[in-house]
C-alpha cells in the first residue's frame, strides 16, 4: 500500500469505489486544468470518457512520483484547461445530458 491509500482509503483491487465528485465536473466546467484520479486506470466508466492529458491530468496514486513528473513536464495546463471545458460542455451539459437520458427511456 502507499501512504495515499493507507490514508484515504480510495483504493481497492486497484479500483476507485467512487470517482464522480462535483468539483471534477465544476472544474471542467470553469476552464481550469483538472486534477483528477486517471479515469480509465482505475475502472471509471462513463457515457463519453475524456482523455487524460487532453482534457484532464490523471494521476496514478500508485506511481505518485511519475505522475507529479508528468505533470511538471506538460507544460500544456492552458490548453488542457480549454479542451476540458469544451469537452465537458460538449458532452455533460444538462441537455446533452437530458437527451442521453430521454434516449437511455425509449430503449426500456
Amino acid at each position: 500500500m502507499n501512504r495515499v491509500d493507507d490514508r484515504y482509503h480510495i483504493l481497492t483491487h486497484d479500483r476507485i469505489l467512487q470517482y464522480d465528485s462535483w468539483r471534477f465536473w465544476e472544474s471542467l466546467a470553469s476552464g481550469c486544468v483538472t486534477l483528477h484520479a486517471d479515469l480509465e486506470k482505475y475502472g471509471a466508466i462513463l457515457p463519453v470518457m475524456p482523455k487524460n492529458g487532453k482534457h484532464y491530468i490523471g494521476i496514478d496514486f500508485s506511481d505518485l512520483n511519475n505522475s507529479l513528473k508528468r505533470v511538471e513536464e506538460l507544460h500544456k495546463y492552458e490548453e488542457i484547461g480549454f479542451n476540458g471545458r469544451k469537452w465537458v460542455l460538449e458532452h455533460y451539459s444538462p441537455e446533452k445530458i437530458a437527451k442521453r437520458f430521454l434516449n437511455l427511456i425509449e430503449l426500456i
